[in-house]
C-alpha cells in the first residue's frame, strides 16, 4: 500500500532539487530552478507530475505547493549567501491561481525572514492553466508592485496566448522544450524561437530555452537571440550545487560552434557582395550600350547569372519602376511582378540609396512580392546625374532550411 502524499508531507519527506540556468554570453550561472521530487518509504522517488496528482487526489494539493516553496527557499538560503546575485526560481502549481486568494500567499515573508530579498525571486506562472484572466493580472501585478519578477512557463506549448503577455508583463520568458527540440534541423521552429526572442528584447523580458539536451540545440537557440538556458545538457537537477567550473567545457564548446558560425555567415555575406557587384558591373554596361528595350533579352541570355537570383528590376530616382519585373523564378499562387511605373519610394532601400546614405544596401529576409519565394534584395544606385538609376538585385534565400546569411 502506498503512502500518503499528507504523510510525505507532514514526515519532511519532500526533496528539492536544483538545475542551473545559464547566461553563456556572460559564461556564468544566472540563477537556479527549484525542482521538488516525494521520497516513498521504500526510499524511491516519487516524480513531480505523480507527486502532484495524487496530492490533488487528496485534497492536499494547496499545502504541498506551499510547502515546495518553502522548503526551496530553506535550501537555497546557503547558496544565495555564497552569491547574492543569484537568482531563485519558484513554481507555482499555476492553476491554484485561480483558487487561492493573494493574501494566503506565505512565501514572501518566509523570504523576508531568511534575508532574500524579492528582486532575487522569480515567480514561474504558466498562463494557459488560469482560466481567468483577471486573476492572473491581480496575481502578477501584486507581486511585481513587490519586487518580484515574473516569468511566463512552457511558453510557445498548449494553448499559450499572446495576449496575456500584455497582462502578465513578463520579465522572463520561458520557451516551452517542444520548441526547442531539433531546433538546428527545424526551420519553422527557428523562426518561431527568433520571433519570441525578438519579441522579448522589444518588451524587456529576458527569453530562456528550457529542455535544452544538446550543443547542437544550445547553439540553434543563441543563433536566433535567446538569452539564457536550461537543460540536461548543462546539468541534471540536482540536490547538490553546481559549480561554473563544472559547466565550463560546455559553455565554451557552444560559444566556439557560435564563432565558427558567425565566420561562415560572414564569409556568405562577403560572397553575396561580391556577386551583386559583378552583377551590377554587367548591367551597368547593358544599359550603357543597349537600348532598354532589349534589357530584359540581353539579361535573360546572360551567361553570369546565377541560379540563386530571383528578379532584376530597375527604378528612377522617384523610386517609379523602368519597364518590367526581370523574373528568373517561378512565381506563387496570388504573387506576381511589380509592373512598369510601379512605385517602391516608400522601401526602405530605394531611400538608403537614392538620399546616398549608402552606396548599396543588402535588405533582411523577406517575402518576395514577385515570387512569394523569401529573399534579399541588393540595391545599388548607379549612373551619373539625369542617368542616375537604381538597380535592384533579388537573391533568393533557402526556404525551410537554415539561413544562408
Amino acid at each position: 500500500m502506498r503512502d500518503s502524499i499528507r504523510s510525505l508531507i507532514e514526515e519532511d519527506r519532500l526533496l528539492t532539487l536544483f538545475q542551473p540556468i545559464l547566461s553563456i554570453s556572460g559564461k556564468k550561472i544566472f540563477g537556479l530552478e527549484a525542482l521538488s521530487r516525494g521520497l516513498a518509504l521504500d526510499g524511491s522517488i516519487i516524480p513531480p507530475l505523480e507527486l502532484f496528482g495524487r496530492a490533488k487526489e487528496e485534497g492536499v494539493d494547496l499545502d504541498l505547493d506551499a510547502r515546495a516553496r518553502q522548503k526551496a527557499i530553506e535550501r537555497f538560503l546557503p547558496r544565495f549567501h555564497q552569491n547574492p546575485h543569484l537568482l531563485l526560481f519558484l513554481n507555482f502549481e499555476s492553476r491554484l491561481i485561480d483558487e487561492i486568494p493573494l493574501e494566503r500567499y506565505q512565501f514572501a515573508k518566509w523570504l523576508s525572514e531568511a534575508g532574500i530579498p524579492p528582486k532575487n525571486i522569480v515567480l514561474e506562472v504558466k498562463e494557459d492553466a488560469i482560466e481567468k484572466s483577471e486573476h492572473l493580472e491581480a496575481f502578477c501585478l501584486h507581486f511585481k508592485n513587490l519586487g518580484f519578477n515574473i516569468a511566463l512557463d512552457d511558453f510557445g506549448a498548449g494553448n499559450s496566448s499572446f495576449d496575456r503577455i500584455a497582462l502578465v508583463r513578463p520579465d522572463l520568458i520561458k520557451i516551452d522544450k517542444s520548441l526547442i527540440r531539433d531546433v538546428d534541423k527545424n526551420y519553422f521552429h527557428q523562426q518561431i524561437i527568433r520571433a519570441i526572442a525578438n519579441m522579448g528584447n522589444n518588451i524587456g523580458a529576458l527569453v530562456l530555452a528550457e529542455g535544452v539536451e544538446s550543443k547542437e540545440e544550445a547553439l540553434g537557440c543563441l543563433k536566433r537571440g535567446i538569452s539564457l538556458f536550461q537543460g540536461f545538457y548543462f546539468a541534471t537537477p540536482s540536490q547538490e550545487s553546481c559549480a561554473l567550473s563544472e559547466l565550463h567545457d560546455k559553455i565554451e564548446r557552444v560559444g566556439e560552434a557560435l564563432e565558427a558560425s558567425i565566420r561562415t555567415k560572414l564569409q556568405r555575406r562577403t560572397e553575396l557582395f561580391y556577386k551583386a557587384e559583378e552583377i551590377i558591373s554587367h548591367i551597368e554596361n547593358l544599359i550603357h550600350h543597349t537600348p532598354a528595350e532589349s534589357w530584359k533579352e540581353r539579361l535573360l541570355a546572360s551567361p553570369w547569372l546565377s541560379l540563386r537570383l530571383e528578379a532584376i528590376y530597375f527604378l528612377d530616382m522617384r523610386g517609379r519602376q523602368i519597364g518590367e519585373t526581370i523574373m528568373l523564378q517561378e512565381t506563387r499562387s496570388f504573387f506576381e511582378p511589380a509592373q512598369p511605373e510601379s512605385d517602391h519610394s516608400l522601401k526602405e532601400y530605394f531611400y538608403l540609396t537614392k538620399t546616398a546614405l549608402e552606396k548599396a544596401h543588402l535588405t533582411k529576409r523577406y517575402i518576395s512580392l514577385a515570387s512569394g519565394n523569401i529573399c534579399r534584395t541588393y540595391a545599388k544606385r548607379v549612373g551619373k546625374e539625369r542617368e542616375e538609376m537604381i538597380v535592384c538585385i533579388d537573391f533568393r534565400e533557402r526556404g525551410g532550411g537554415e539561413e544562408t546569411i
